[in-house]
């Protein structure tokens, strides 16, 4: 018999499905703000121009509201 199942990753993690955009333009943006704080992810994804990076910043959102 196993214990509990526990996450095999310490931290927060969020997903988002059917989005609008392409997944090669979404990474650029993720990639901007990855191992960033999420102050300043917030201020990344406010002053980047890309359409995905709004959709980002609501799966953010979603992440810190879920931690």
């Amino acid at each position: 018999m196993s214990g509990p199942k526990t996450n095999e990753r310490p931290g927060t993690r969020a997903q988002g499905r059917y989005l609008k955009g392409s997944a090669s333009k979404a990474r650029r943006v993720l990639n901007l703000i990855r191992n960033e704080s999420v102050e300043d992810a917030r201020t990344i994804l406010q002053f980047s121009e890309t359409g995905v990076s709004e959709v980002v910043s609501k799966i953010l959102e979603s992440a810190v509201a879920n931690a």
